[in-house]
Formats: C-alpha cells, sequence, structure tokens
C-alpha cells in the first residue's frame, strides 16, 4: 500500500545551490563558446597553454551539470556530487590563481585583453593599481568563501532525498 502524506518540498535553500551550479556552468560554456572574453583564456594562451583552459571549462561544465542533474531530481548521492563538484571549483580557482601570481604581468594583460572583449573600458593604469592592492587574491578568497557557503548548505540540506 503506498504511503500517503503531504508531498516532499525542496528546500529553499537548495535553490542557493542550484543557482551557484547554473553559475559555473553558464560561466563555463561561455569559456567555451567565447573564451577571448575569458582572463584565464587570455593568461593560459600567453603562456601556451590555451587547450588547458578548453579541458578545464568542459569539465567545469560537466561537473556542473551532473551535480544540477542530482540536485534537480533530488536522487541519493546528490550531496556527494554537489559537494565534489564545489570542490573541482575550489580547486580551479586556486590553481589558476596560483598560476597568474607567478606571472602577475602577464595576468594582467590577460584581464585587460578580457575587457576588451567583452567592450569594457581598459585602463591599464587603473587595472595596475588594482593588481596592487591585490585583486587576485581577493577574488580567490571570495569564490572560496562562496564555494564553501554553497557546501555547508548542501551538507545542512543532505537529508533531503526527493519521492521516487
Amino acid at each position: 500500500m503506498a504511503q500517503t502524506g503531504p508531498r516532499a518540498t525542496r528546500p529553499r535553500t537548495l535553490l542557493v545551490l542550484i543557482m551557484v551550479l547554473c553559475w559555473q556552468a553558464g560561466r563555463g560554456i561561455e569559456g567555451l563558446v567565447l573564451p577571448e572574453r575569458s582572463t584565464a583564456y587570455n593568461f593560459l594562451r600567453a603562456l601556451g597553454l590555451e587547450w588547458l583552459h578548453f579541458v578545464l571549462d568542459l569539465i567545469t561544465v560537466a561537473v556542473a551539470l551532473a551535480a544540477l542533474g542530482y540536485l534537480w531530481r533530488a536522487r541519493p548521492g546528490w550531496v556527494q556530487t554537489v559537494l565534489a563538484a564545489l570542490g573541482y571549483f575550489a580547486v580551479q580557482a586556486v590553481l589558476l590563481t596560483a598560476l597568474m601570481l607567478r606571472s602577475v604581468d602577464r595576468a594582467r594583460e590577460a584581464f585587460l585583453a578580457s575587457r576588451s572583449a567583452r567592450g569594457q573600458p581598459v585602463d591599464p593604469e587603473r587595472v595596475t593599481r588594482l593588481f596592487e592592492m591585490g585583486w587576485l587574491e581577493w577574488r580567490l578568497v571570495m569564490s572560496l568563501t562562496f564555494f564553501a557557503l554553497a557546501a555547508w548548505l548542501a551538507w545542512r540540506r543532505r537529508a533531503y532525498v526527493g519521492p521516487d
């Protein structure tokens, strides 16, 4: 006999995770379709590693969509999939930032090229001041904080599993 009762609803906090995963998937797709808009692409191209940009963004899209699929359907294992995706995003951010910190001049040039490709104003002096203030480090800290909060939300709602 089927059990009846109130229908399970998706906790609203999971919408934050859905937005994070959609944002990462969209960022990855944009990086694949319009790579010249990406600071990472321009930086890796300057190093002769432009293929790495495409590999990283392809993995980003695959991981984000897999995690979205599990989360959206609330299948068992969604927490592990989301945490693995967030971990990948964090590791990618750390690695790219570490590479950029080893060659700040190239990172600055890549940033200017990406702004120019997007049609945004380019002021080299202002960008130089931005990099002197530790823009790369702040961007990494913000990303890692954001991913950590998303992971905490996933862990907090780990008991949620949709009906079969």
